[in-house]
């Protein structure tokens, strides 16, 4: 699998890449395909963290070992916002993936606005059909709360505070105080944005399958303890690095 750098490749070539290859033609639709079947996506890592913890940096990690497809806020985003890209998108689903996709999203009533709700039931239909079509790992966007939980893991990174904004402040090269104001900032957004749509507190430990500290081991020490935990309840069936 050829890793691609977002630096390189702009998001939209990136999405556009993505979609041409869950775009088989009709004749492999029919025969050759492997995706999943309706009503189920393909074994995925959904990865929430707080600020500072190198989520970013694991999750690219853990697409080299795994072969899984990695999507962060930028390319989901891009992709719920872009009426054509979605479009393309649900092209590659059947009438039965469809169908139970919007069954899912009927379920997710809270909103705190309009815009808001439409925007996180696009979001929310992008996800499912993405991890219809192929392997993923997801970062944010409350992927544990929207994808089928016994078909994916969910994953918590956290740290304390000081081990975070250390880090923070000199992977991004601000200032102590302007590092703590923008942590304290998307620590607050990514939990709003849970509590909003589900009237769930976002990072109660029993809505993941593992939570790591991530000041207590390595970066590879922690993909090494995802993978482990990967293969332990995906099971043998799951081959990797997987080939799409």
């Amino acid at each position: 699998m050829v890793t691609q750098n977002k630096d390189n490749v702009g998001v939209s070539e990136l999405v556009e890449r993505k979609l041409q290859a869950w775009d088989s033609g009709p004749e492999e639709k029919t025969s050759k395909t492997k995706k999943a079947p309706a009503g189920k996506v393909k074994f995925y890592i959904a990865i929430s963290r707080e600020c500072g913890c190198n989520g970013e940096g694991i999750a690219e990690m853990l697409q080299e070992r795994t072969g899984f497809q990695k999507y962060d806020h930028e390319i989901l985003d891009y992709m719920a916002k872009n009426d054509e890209v979605r479009r393309k998108l649900y092209e590659t689903l059947d009438d039965r993936t469809m169908g139970w996709i919007e069954t899912i999203v009927s379920t997710f009533t809270i909103g705190p606005s309009v815009d808001q709700l439409e925007y996180f039931n696009r979001l929310s239909r992008e996800m499912l059909a993405i991890c219809h079509n192929t392997h993923a790992i997801i970062l944010g966007r409350a992927a544990n709360f929207i994808l089928p939980r016994e078909q994916g893991l969910a994953v918590r990174l956290v740290a304390p505070f000081k081990y975070r904004l250390e880090r923070y402040a000199k992977q991004k090269n601000l200032d102590l105080k302007t590092a703590i104001n923008e942590m304290e900032r998307i620590d607050r957004g990514r939990g709003s944005f849970v509590e909003a749509h589900f009237g769930k507190y976002a990072f109660d430990p029993r809505r993941y399958d593992i939570t790591i500290n991530v000041s207590q081991f390595t970066d590879i020490q922690v993909v090494e303890l995802i993978m482990l935990a990967l293969k332990s309840k995906a099971g043998p069936s799951l081959k990797l690095p997987v080939k799409e």
